[in-house]
């Protein structure tokens, strides 16, 4: 008997290919719920930053502030985020024969992140120069 082209059995069975696509799926199905990880924690990653920079740019304009005083506040920035501002001066009683007052600043900044809200913290200490009173004779 000779064998004709036709006859040779080469090639993938119906088996091999389904196990094949079944690890293919397995694979893309993995890499996407990576890339879906990443993407949640850029977007997070992204409000703790603007959070941040916010934070510290608020704590700069009160310590330039000529009318340092105690005082607390709240400030919408806009409709995602907000600052909550406390200033307190420490330690009137120690502070008084110095040519400093000592202040606690505390910038909270708070925004809604998908379906919770989210917050950055951040305190400093501030010594702000005494307003002297000079006499004339």
């Amino acid at each position: 008997m000779q064998q004709t082209m036709f006859d040779k059995r080469e090639g993938f069975t119906l088996i091999e290919i389904m196990v094949a696509m079944t690890i293919v799926a397995v694979g893309i199905t993995a890499i996407v719920q990576l890339f879906s990880g990443s993407l949640r924690l850029v977007s997070s990653s992204e409000g703790y930053t603007k959070a941040v920079v916010m934070a510290q740019s608020k704590i700069r304009s009160v310590t330039t502030d000529d009318n340092l005083r105690e005082e607390e506040y709240t400030e919408n920035v806009d409709s995602t985020y907000m600052y909550h501002v406390a200033i307190q001066q420490l330690d009137k009683d120690r502070t008084e024969p110095l040519q400093f007052d000592l202040y606690a600043i505390k910038v909270t900044v708070k925004w809604k992140s998908a379906a919770n809200e989210k917050s950055y913290t951040l305190n400093t200490l501030y010594a702000k120069k005494k307003d002297t009173v000079t006499k004339t004779s």
